[in-house]
């Protein structure tokens, strides 16, 4: 596997129920077409692994730096292409009519929330989706999708954004058809800092 992202806690602002501490790892397999995506069990960390690291070691001395033994086979085209820095900032989103908890909050799904608008609809639809704006790459929030939200029946408990990456020319990362990537948590793995059992998904036009 190729190392994909990394955040390391201790540098970026404080988040509500997220590690203060440590570095969280994410992989994705460079055997197969999809980026490690499993369409039957998202969860299943065979063509992704998630690692968590509460204790770094500061001597980079005793760090590893020649990875020359490692031997990949066939290497498809990996979704980021260069490697990029991000910087953290807090901000609030609105909640997108594309994720399944829409309706929890509104008490109906999307389409019918904005028809109930009659001849507003489109304009409020439109001034509701650029508050929103959750295409971007995030930690926590509410997630963005291209298609549809994979947590909806099946896995509607792992309700925490864990990373969001998006299609990006600035850091050379493409997700399939200008796409979007997603990683969810369920909100008691994520206290006991349990990151085994993460739903990895992505989606393209």
């Amino acid at each position: 596997m190729k190392l994909l992202a990394q955040i390391n806690f201790s540098q970026v602002p404080q988040l509500d129920g997220f590690p203060d501490t440590g570095i969280l790892q994410f992989y994705l397999s460079v055997s197969d077409d999809v980026y490690g995506l499993n369409f039957d069990d998202p969860c299943e960390q065979t063509g992704f692994c998630v690692k968590y690291f509460e204790t770094l070691i500061e001597n980079e001395d005793q760090l590893l730096d020649d990875f020359s033994f490692v031997e990949l086979e066939d290497e498809y085209q990996f979704p980021i292409t260069c490697e990029a820095s991000l910087t953290a900032e807090i901000q609030s989103e609105l909640v997108g009519g594309a994720d399944f908890q829409f309706e929890q909050y509104t008490g109906m799904g999307a389409w019918p929330f904005f028809e109930q608008f009659g001849d507003d609809e489109e304009t409020v639809r439109d001034e509701y989706h650029e508050m929103y704006g959750g295409f971007a790459h995030k930690i926590g929030g509410y997630a963005c999708f291209t298609q549809a939200d994979p947590r909806d029946h099946d896995f509607s408990e792992h309700t925490v954004l864990l990373l969001q990456i998006d299609s990006d020319d600035e850091i050379g990362s493409m997700w399939g058809d200008v796409g979007i990537a997603n990683f969810f948590i369920k909100p008691a793995d994520l206290k006991k800092k349990d990151f085994s059992n993460v739903l990895y998904n992505w989606d393209c036009c």
